[in-house]
């Protein structure tokens, strides 16, 4: 990306200068000959701030589900959780840099506290700047505590290389303005940001809106028989287990990517592993928020016939076909383990990223059933 510099040096040595985003603008005055508000007599440095807009609470590393469905009154606040942010020079996988220091890269940064939206802060502390001239793309994603490499650096994208466990939720954003935003920069300069240009005119970069990668699964069990709920002879389920892809690589960014749509994971098809079910701390102060712990039995001696009874938090797996689902109960003190395949439905439809899954497992004492009813996550399509 060149950069064209035009100082207007006049009595009393005022100057300004103008830039651009790409090799073929200017930022020039306009034709009639009036002095826009771009044409400043200062160079002093413009910081970065960076914004966040409503879109799913977040929790604390190793908590499971980052939000709520898109039926609860939750996800409408953020509560400082973290996530990463990189600026690269617009349309490109170079870090932004002012002389030969990068301005941002891989930083963690903290939302704002029991707020809808607002400024983030970087966790270090440290004020940025933008650099004099030219436009930067902001990209974000959080990986909790499944991240186990820095970003590294493809042909089209820069990627990190991370390990599900069943309790992490990938996120991902891109600071996109909307048409409007663009329309205010100015005639033929819709592109010019994000950069000190735009930031002098009010365009920050923020990130409206997240998209979760992972699929949830949340488990209710049915006890369908007598014999399952018997006083004496009934039930008792310890241990759930779903089969799924765990490892692979994230693209943090990346080329001829405008909306953030390139912002995937590739899983290593030959990496899959068995997740275990898991259940919030019911001893922490606050359960709801609490990390997560093994699974306590489910009773189910003395229960109702046929009722829904919920078990454990939920399981955060990669998007798949089907799943291999492994209920371990026991049954007059024998230990048991039933294996069904689990389908979205007849199609055998992909279990969608962005999607929570209900998944009631019928049991009759002896084998289980598992099917799934679909809902909505936060901005799931």
């Amino acid at each position: 990306m060149r950069t064209k510099h035009l100082f207007i040096i006049q009595m009393m040595a005022a100057a300004a200068i103008l830039y651009s985003c790409s090799s073929d603008d200017n930022f020039t005055a306009e034709e009639d000959g009036a002095v826009d508000d771009y044409l400043f007599v200062d160079c002093d440095q413009v910081p970065i701030r960076l914004g966040v807009g409503p879109n799913s609470i977040v929790e604390t590393r190793g908590t499971g589900m980052v939000g709520s469905i898109s039926t609860d009154t939750m996800g409408v606040v953020w509560h400082g959780e973290r996530f990463k942010v990189l600026m690269l020079e617009q349309n490109s996988l170079n870090p932004t840099l002012i002389g030969e220091d990068t301005v941002l890269f891989d930083v963690d940064f903290k939302t704002p506290d029991n707020s809808p939206s607002g400024s983030i802060l970087p966790v270090d502390n440290v004020s940025r700047y933008f650099p004099a001239d030219g436009c930067s793309d902001f990209w974000a994603y959080r990986l909790d505590d499944a991240q186990v490499s820095v970003p590294h650096k493809t042909d089209t994208t820069w990627a990190v290389d991370l390990k599900i466990d069943g309790t992490q939720d990938v996120m991902v954003a891109k600071a996109i303005p909307t048409s409007a935003q663009k329309k205010a920069l100015g005639k033929n300069k819709t592109t010019w940001y994000y950069s000190t240009y735009s930031a002098r005119k009010g365009l920050e970069p923020a990130f409206q809106s997240f998209r979760h990668l992972m699929t949830r699964l949340k488990f209710y069990v049915v006890p369908t028989t007598s014999s399952a709920v018997n006083h004496t002879s009934g039930i008792t389920v310890t241990k759930i287990a779903v089969s799924s892809f765990t490892q692979g690589s994230l693209a943090v960014a990346g080329l001829n990517d405008t909306k953030g749509e390139k912002q995937v994971i590739t899983w290593n098809d030959a990496a899959r592993d068995t997740l275990l079910l898991k259940q919030r701390d019911k001893t922490a102060a606050q359960p709801k928020s609490a990390p997560l712990v093994k699974l306590d039995p489910l009773v189910l001696r003395d229960s109702v016939k046929n009722r829904v009874y919920p078990i454990g938090e939920s399981l955060l797996v990669a998007p798949d076909s089907m799943y291999v689902v492994k209920v371990y109960f026991t049954k007059n003190d024998k230990p048991y383990c039933s294996v069904d395949t689990l389908y979205r439905n007849t199609s055998h439809t992909k279990f969608a990223a962005g999607y929570s899954y209900n998944i009631r497992v019928r049991l009759n004492g002896d084998v289980s059933t598992a099917t799934a009813r679909s809902l909505f996550w936060e901005d799931a399509e």
